[in-house]
């Protein structure tokens, strides 16, 4: 948070939680890449983990948990227009793994205050009595009279929550009033600093500051995400979740996130089946669980393999890059890498994702495929060669073989594939969406034309 999260209004700027903490805490150290080392401390004393929010992406809280945190902020709401579209799935995964759950809202200084707290309660999701509940406090999006609005509502909403403030020691909380001050110690209301360094404050405009934000670089797994230190009285009065004593080892197919990175969990495991990518025993469930994040490392893994190089991160986390992947491989009407890395395999020549020595670079009837490259001495290519063979075997391409994706061997693939009955648009010779998404068919079902 701090200066660094004065970010776009409708993205997370920073972050202002809330937390439940449960069960034996452990003590965790700052993973490697920290800024600052952990303060000292016992298992009574403090706790150790993240604020979150959709700056961060989706996050496997697992291995989080793994790496010795015990609880997570996760922002869930700004404004009055803007749910973070990772909040409930985040808040389960926790809740699922005995961690303390942290809620924030963040404040923005053009709309009511009373209406932001509103709605921040009425979207909370996963909540328990004794979280504490958050307003981050920060940046260009401060408005004093806007904030105590806010808590004064967010009191009246809930009389008995665990309320903090979040901000900047100096930059932003330390342009509140005195009278500001007065008004929030009446509404029981205490501080959440992010305050970067080794020397933590305790106490900030004179009220408790039991949750300190240390560092914004601290690295799990290579996620550079902001880390927070909590102390005992943090979460005095909170509700101990069931699971507490159950919150290690594997969790399988228990995150209950239906959505990922805006995509249906439902869509995701449906196109990993179709590629032949298993999604676990319970199938296209909805549920992004360690089965079905398995099977997209998977494909991504294959992804990269066609290809030689790195195209896809290798994570697991569904994103746009591998959605694009998984919707294009066949019957997209565009011949991508992947289609033409698979015309190649079943034509015997080595993938390269391209076809090449055509004799136009982006002639209209075959830019699909022509982009990939071209040589100007137009010398053919070995799979084009191979469909035109099996298309003249087959009584339709009278032409040369040559190689040359041109107007012969389009018709040749129209007149076949309206045989077959999977082509229905016009025999134009343009090798178009319909005549590409036609060979894609074929090509998902192993035949080369």
């Amino acid at each position: 948070m701090k200066g660094k999260h004065a970010k776009p209004k409708i993205i997370t700027l920073s972050k202002m939680s809330v937390m439940v903490l449960a069960g034996v805490i452990a003590t965790v150290g700052v993973g490697v890449g920290s800024s600052v080392a952990s303060p000292t401390v016992t298992k009574a004393q403090a706790a150790y983990g993240p604020d979150t929010s959709s700056n961060n992406g989706w996050i496997d809280y697992g291995t989080i948990q793994g790496s010795g945190a015990s609880f997570a902020f996760v922002k869930a709401t700004q404004g009055t227009g803007y749910v973070n579209p990772y909040y409930a799935g985040a808040t389960q995964q926790l809740r699922d793994r005995g961690m303390a759950v942290g809620h924030y809202h963040f404040l923005t200084r053009t709309v009511s205050g009373a209406a932001q707290a509103n709605y921040f309660v009425n979207h909370l999701q996963h909540y328990r009595t004794g979280d504490p509940l958050a307003g981050d406090y920060e940046g260009t999006y401060k408005n004093e009279s806007v904030m105590l609005a806010f808590f004064r509502q967010l009191r009246a909403r809930v009389p008995n929550g665990n309320l903090f403030i979040y901000g900047g020691r100096v930059a932003d909380l330390g342009t509140i009033s005195s009278y500001g001050w007065t008004v929030l110690r009446s509404l029981n209301v205490r501080v959440w600093v992010a305050s970067w360094g080794s020397v933590r404050p305790t106490t900030v405009g004179g009220l408790a500051a039991p949750i300190w934000q240390y560092t914004d670089a601290h690295y799990v797994n290579g996620k550079r995400l902001d880390w927070n230190y909590a102390d005992a009285s943090a979460w005095t009065g909170t509700t101990t979740p069931s699971s507490a004593t159950t919150s290690t080892g594997t969790v399988t197919n228990t995150y209950h996130v239906t959505t990922i990175n805006g995509y249906s969990v439902r869509t995701v495991q449906t196109l990993l089946l179709k590629r032949g990518f298993s999604v676990g025993s319970s199938g296209v469930d909805g549920i992004f669980g360690n089965d079905t994040k398995a099977g997209a490392l998977a494909f991504q893994k294959w992804v990269n393999s066609q290809l030689g190089y790195t195209a896809l991160t290798e994570d697991g986390i569904p994103g746009r890059w591998t959605m694009a992947f998984l919707n294009k491989v066949y019957q997209d009407g565009w011949a991508g890498s992947i289609t033409i890395n698979r015309a190649e395999a079943l034509a015997g020549v080595t993938p390269d994702g391209k076809i090449t020595g055509q004799r136009y670079s982006t002639r209209g009837y075959a830019w699909h495929v022509l982009a990939h490259g071209y040589s100007a001495r137009a010398v053919g290519s070995a799979t084009v060669r191979a469909m035109q063979r099996k298309l003249a075997a087959l009584g339709y391409y009278h032409g040369r073989i040559d190689g040359l994706w041109e107007g012969g061997t389009s018709l040749a693939m129209e007149q076949y594939y309206r045989h077959l009955g999977i082509y229905h648009g016009s025999l134009d010779s343009v090798a178009g969406t319909q005549l590409i998404k036609a060979w894609q068919s074929r090509l998902e079902a192993n035949h080369l034309v």
